[in-house]
């Protein structure tokens, strides 16, 4: 574009006339030039930059370059460039020390002009009184006083020296400490071990310093574990140490110069004095200059102290998948890594103190590796942040309510520049030591008239105790140590009165978690395994249940341990429903709704945090396991085995079927009945008939019990070679050996029996601790596996999924069987998927992507949205309706009533919802499915469960798609199509016809197709693609889709299948897609069952 109309033209000599544009003409001009109506004829060149001054010529429309920019080459390049034509083959600094150039050398053809690329002055970056810039070199102890390391992202390092590198070791690494010879008495020792997980790495850290170990993890957020206890911030150490909260993160300062600010998840910042620096060695340390960058990986792995588990040089198999070049520019947008390197945007500000290019490209290597996911962009964009504000930059506000939003505690407020030195509890005006003036950090801070206390913030007058540098909230309890013989409290006023203390029986003093104190010296387990078998706490055989039966399977009241009741209903095939109430929460498992559970009649999806931390459910495996603070756990397969364990301390306080718990299993654990009959009988629930055992299991046929005893049977659980033998010192096999053999001989060598007794044995030795070497086979209680997973005996489902459950950790650490998720795909609570399809946690509840949620009391309502983003406003029921729970779902509704809505759908005409809303039909020409109505809080496995679509197929013949409605409903379907035609479960069918039960088609008039599933809905379908869907009033408020909710108020329901705000009614059915149900027109094979874990 310059050779055509911008002045200064190759060709053209200095000094030459412009060649001017055509009259009217306004181009776009190249990089770095702007169009001038009336500019000079003669330009401004490296070689003569006074040209436009002695120029003769009228002015004439033309490209410019900028102010400080000349022309050179064609192009216009900053001034310091020019130095080029004098110097060829000279290097020279340029954009403020951002660049660093070479000029060509001489011959070398002037058009290619200098070379530059990205580097960073390690001295003091000066303007050059000719123009242009040079860097100062500095020395140990000239400049700035103090240098930083930083270490974030997944495997991201700045060292002390300046040298950026990545390094995905997975060992435990030296970060910083003394070198060589001084190893063994320096100042301080930070280690780091990076603890890899699917959506982004974090970092646990180890500092040794004035004779203490702590340790510091995402598992103890707000904590600091202080030679292995845990300990409330802040925490001093004489003079020698504080730890203190800042903004949500924890900084630590020691009188060696030490400065620490981490954030309990991936950013570390460590900043010492710069003549500390060169004595210190490790990831942080000052690198010997001119050694590549691509070498510092090898090096890095040399400062490695310990081992974890499998850990090495590389995360291997763990690491985050490449991303590739063609996917990197959607994230250097402003919608992502842009906003860093946006000049005119909130961070704009700190670009002449740090650039912002290698963080940049940082962000886009980490945010493209986890498909935009919304949590390594915030990370991203926070260490920015982090590293500006050390340097004294003010920012402007950043985060949004659809970016990176802070969510912060109860009393307390984001601020974007709050206290570096923030006012806690145990230090009133700031931690001793702590310059307030020096600068400012963003975070929550307290509102006004309250305090930290430890991670909380409290009013004045509810501060804590500080004792020896270690500070515990207002009616904290411990123990001093070093063992339980003292206990002590903390009460008003900063008063702590302390006492004699003692454990209980059945309990040990112990530090556990980082907690000091008594804790249960033992577990004990009851399980049922399919319809059959079971075992009580004290090793009691529970055998020859009633099918079709309710019991009270084991409770807890009165002083002592936290009360509990679980209940258990039972069919032919084990357990069917588990009912457990605890803490003042009522949980149901069913095994006809598997991965959910009902909390106080609300369906809720896993992982799920109950009773602000003390109840919490996960996905270990194959197993959804229940666990609480009182030590109990509860296990369920949602097919046929449970298991509860509960600690030591309710020895002796239990009863129901599982036993007392008192350490004899004799005959007393069935109480006064004495048998097994009569016990079952005495804890069966009422039911509308008797619920009486079974006679005894007839004796083994002949021959047959020699058989089942061998290793390809029974057998295997007592051979000490084989798969279970490293469990045998943990769990006596012979139970099992027993149920397994009872089984067999029941069924006559059928698998069932052999599954159950060996699947319930490793559940025992998993949750035990011990390892099982793989025993299933394709022959042998295969476990088959959904798409995108794969069979292991060590699953990681809770620790490696969307939700890693890290405050505190809540993942059981045992190894559990079940479907991993292959590389590349997470957890989320229903199956595996890519990272992008990973859903939102909030209030201990997880929401699927496009899920909307209503908190309780409706006031709240939740959208989740792709990449982890949750967007959450402000909401009240229309006038009218009520907040109710139906059918495990929050929703509002009005008065059932005898009253039904129609929804109408014509081609071409309206559109009317089920509640009144009004609109123009999109145009639905294009091949396609669309939903029009699907019954919420149900499967297509419910009886209840159907689903409307309208549907347009392609046809070649035709001059438009041909549209079809399809109706599906549990176990069957109807298919509608122009030209009279009807499909009913895979035939041609003749009206009318029955489609499955309580499901009729018939015809209602001429052209007319009336489905009907009386009283709850009709679906009739007109020619050509017409239809209209009459819904019962007690269906109100449980639809979804394009045909609205059906909650009465026609405000509501232009919205996105998602539950976002549309536009318009084509932004309603583009999101309203589905996938082609044609199926129906085909003859469908009878449902296959099998074993599937993460079936939602």
């Amino acid at each position: 574009m310059f050779h055509n109309y911008l002045v200064a033209h190759p060709r053209v000599p200095p000094g030459s006339p412009t060649p001017t544009l055509a009259p009217g003409a306004d181009p776009a001009c190249p990089p770095h030039s702007r169009y001038v109506p009336c500019g000079p004829a003669c330009p401004a060149t490296c070689a003569d930059p006074a040209a436009p001054a002695r120029c003769g010529q009228p002015c004439a429309p033309s490209c410019q370059c900028v102010p400080g920019r000349l022309l050179l080459a064609g192009r216009c390049v900053p001034r310091e460039q020019c130095g080029c034509l004098r110097r060829p083959g000279r290097a020279f600094w340029a954009e403020g020390c951002a660049r660093r150039c070479r000029c060509p050398p001489a011959g070398h053809p002037g058009s290619a002009g200098p070379q530059c690329w990205p580097a960073r002055c390690q001295g003091r970056c000066e303007e050059a009184s000719g123009g242009g810039h040079r860097c100062r070199p500095t020395h140990l102890g000239a400049g700035p006083r103090r240098v930083t390391c930083t270490a974030s992202g997944n495997f991201r390092f700045h060292t002390f020296g300046g040298a950026r590198y990545s390094f995905p070791g997975s060992c435990v690494y030296r970060l910083a400490g003394p070198c060589g010879a001084r190893a063994n008495g320096g100042p301080f020792y930070l280690d780091m071990v990076t603890q890899i997980q699917p959506l982004g790495s974090s970092k646990a850290l180890t500092l040794r310093a004035c004779g203490l170990r702590l340790d510091m993890s995402p598992g103890d957020p707000g904590l600091l574990r202080v030679d292995g206890v845990l300990e409330s911030l802040p925490f001093f150490r004489g003079r020698c140490l504080r730890a203190y909260s800042c903004g949500g993160q924890l900084c630590l300062d020691t009188a060696s110069g030490l400065s620490l600010t981490y954030d309990w998840d991936s950013l570390v910042r460590l900043s010492v004095p710069r003549a500390l620096a060169g004595s210190l060695c490790g990831l942080c340390g000052a690198v010997a200059g001119g050694t590549p960058t691509s070498h510092l990986s090898g090096l890095a792995h040399s400062w490695k102290v310990a081992e974890v588990p499998g850990c090495g040089p590389s995360c291997g198999p763990r690491c985050p998948p490449a991303c590739p070049a063609a996917r990197r520019g959607r994230y250097r947008g402003l919608g992502y890594c842009g906003l860093l390197g946006a000049s005119a945007g909130p961070l704009g500000p700190c670009h002449r103190t740090l650039d912002p290019a290698p963080f940049t490209e940082d962000c886009v290597e980490e945010v493209c590796q986890h498909r935009g996911c919304r949590r390594a962009l915030c990370r991203a964009l926070a260490a920015y942040v982090a590293a500006c504000q050390a340097r004294g930059v003010q920012l402007r506000p950043w985060r949004t309510p659809g970016l990176c939003p802070l969510r912060c505690p109860a009393h307390s407020h984001y601020e974007l520049c709050g206290p570096h030195c923030p006012v806690t509890c145990g230090a009133p005006t700031g931690p001793e030591g702590c310059k307030a003036g020096s600068g400012c950090r963003e975070g929550c801070v307290c509102d006004a008239g309250f305090v930290l206390s430890g991670a909380a913030c409290v009013p004045r007058g509810r501060c804590g105790c500080l004792r020896a540098g270690r500070y515990r909230a207002l009616g904290a309890t411990w123990y001093p140590g070093p063992g339980c013989e003292r206990r002590c409290r903390c009460g008003p006023g900063g008063a702590v009165s302390c006492g004699p203390g003692r454990c209980r029986p059945h309990e040990a003093c112990a530090v556990r978690g980082g907690v000091r104190g008594c804790f249960p010296e033992s577990r004990a387990s009851c399980f049922l395994a399919g319809p059959a078998h079971g075992l009580t706490f004290d090793g009691r055989a529970l055998g020859g249940l009633a099918g079709r039966c309710g019991y009270v399977l084991a409770q807890a009241s009165g002083p002592g341990p936290e009360p509990f009741g679980l209940q258990v209903e039972e069919d032919e095939a084990g357990p069917r429903q588990i009912h457990l109430r605890l803490y003042g929460h009522r949980l149901l498992l069913d095994r006809r709704v598997p991965g959910f559970i009902r909390v106080d009649g609300e369906r809720c999806r896993l992982p799920l945090v109950l009773s602000g931390g003390r109840l919490w459910a996960t996905r270990e495996g194959r197993v959804v396991a229940v666990q609480a603070a009182c030590g109990l756990r509860l296990f369920y397969d949602f097919a046929r085995h449970l298991r509860l364990t509960v600690p030591s301390t309710y020895w002796g306080r239990l009863s129901g079927l599982c036993g007392n718990f008192n350490g004899d299993g004799g005959l007393d654990d069935f109480g006064p009945a004495g048998s097994l009959e009569g016990f079952a009988t005495s804890w069966a629930l009422p039911g509308p008939g008797p619920c009486s055992p079974p006679g005894p299991c007839p004796p083994c046929p002949r021959g047959l019990d020699a058989a089942f005893s061998g290793p390809s049977a029974c057998g295997l659980l007592r051979l000490p070679s084989g798969p279970f033998g490293r469990c045998h010192g943990l769990v006596r096999p012979d139970p099992f050996f027993g149920f397994c053999l009872q089984d067999m001989c029941r069924g006559r060598g059928g698998r069932p029996g052999l599954c159950d007794s060996l699947t319930a044995y490793m559940e025992a030795c998993q949750e035990a601790g011990a390892i099982v070497r793989p025993w299933r086979s394709p022959s042998l209680c295969p476990l088959r596996c959904p798409p995108r997973s794969h069979y292991s005996t060590c699953a990681r489902t809770c620790d490696l999924g969307c939700v890693p459950l890290l405050a505190p950790a809540r993942c059981l650490p045992q190894c559990f069987e079940g479907c991993e998720c292959d590389p590349g795909f997470v957890y989320n609570g229903a199956g595996c998927v890519s990272q992008e399809r990973c859903g939102c946690f909030h209030r201990g509840r997880y929401i699927l992507v496009s899920e909307t949620l209503l908190l309780p009391g409706c006031r709240e309502r939740c959208v989740c949205q792709a990449g982890g983003h949750l967007r959450c406003q402000p909401f009240q029921c229309p006038q009218g309706l009520d907040c109710v729970l139906d059918r495990g779902v929050r929703r509002c509704r009005g008065p059932l009533g005898k009253g039904s809505a129609t929804c109408r759908l014509v081609p071409g005409g309206l559109f009317t919802t089920f509640d009144g809303f009004q609109g123009r039909v999109p145009v639905l020409a294009s091949p396609g499915a669309y939903e029009l109505t699907i019954l919420t809080g149900a499967k297509p496995q419910d009886p209840a469960w159907f689903h409307v679509v309208t549907e347009y197929l392609p046809c070649s013949a035709c001059p438009a798609p041909e549209a079809w409605v399809t109706t599906r409903f549990q176990d069957g379907c109807v298919a509608v199509g122009p030209n009279r035609e009807v499909w009913v479960n895979g035939h041609r069918a003749q009206l009318p016809a029955k489609v499955c039960k309580g499901v009729r088609v018939r015809w209602a008039g001429p052209g007319k197709v009336l489905v009907e599933r009386p009283p709850l809905l009709r679906v009739l379908v007109g020619p050509k693609g017409a239809v209209a869907l009459r819904a019962a009033r007690a269906l109100g408020g449980q639809l979804q889709a394009a045909c609205g909710d059906f909650n009465g108020d026609p405000r509501d329901d232009l919205r996105l299948r998602g539950g976002l705000p549309a536009t318009s009614l084509d932004d309603v059915f583009r999101s309203c897609q589905a996938q082609t149900f044609s199926q129906c027109m085909k003859k469908t094979p009878p449902p296959v069952h099998h074993e599937d874990y993460f079936s939602t």
